[in-house]
């Protein structure tokens, strides 16, 4: 079984967030979860096996000012692909969707924070700063729609067709 489970946060609307935040994180998030599937594969064809992805809500919608979202859409997506690649060696997939529960992510100081822009200041807004009004979009995230803190992380295997609920068995 493999796990992929490092991640950070990245606080930053899109312009404000530079290139060098967004490949850290995309690097972080993707590529790296993308490099240790591809060195564990030949095994796992050989013998079956499970991968599981951490991702995030993000994964699922998006929030002003967390173009991080961005990277677990990526994340997501390759597992998806990688589903459907998979499938006929015994080899299953997993994405773990975790939403809003007691973690230190959003401890003053934890976050990474890209340089704030004040053209931003009303739609993406760091968590030590209150939160800033959404924008108007099909596909939001905000505050407010967060599980109570003591929720658990929904699930869903990459099995399962996108949106609906999975379960932690594989």
């Amino acid at each position: 079984m493999l796990v992929n489970n490092a991640g950070r946060t990245q606080v930053g609307a899109v312009e404000e967030t530079t290139d060098e935040e967004l490949r850290a994180l995309f690097e972080l998030h993707f590529f790296a979860p993308a490099a240790l599937t591809r060195l564990v594969l030949p095994t796992m064809r050989e013998q079956g096996g499970a991968i599981v992805q951490m991702s995030s809500v993000g994964g699922q919608v998006t929030a002003p000012g967390f173009a991080y979202c961005a990277t677990k859409f990526a994340l997501e997506g390759l597992t998806e692909t990688l589903r459907d690649e998979v499938r006929e060696f015994g080899i299953h997939t997993l994405i773990v969707e975790p939403g809003a529960f007691r973690t230190g992510l959003f401890r003053p100081g934890a976050a990474y924070e890209s340089a704030e822009m004040p053209e931003y200041s009303q739609t993406a807004s760091s968590p030590a700063t209150p939160p800033r009004p959404p924008r108007r979009s099909s596909r939001r995230w905000t505050p407010s729609s967060r599980p109570c803190a003591s929720c658990s992380a929904p699930m869903r295997s990459a099995t399962s067709a996108p949106g609906s609920t999975g379960s932690t068995r594989s």
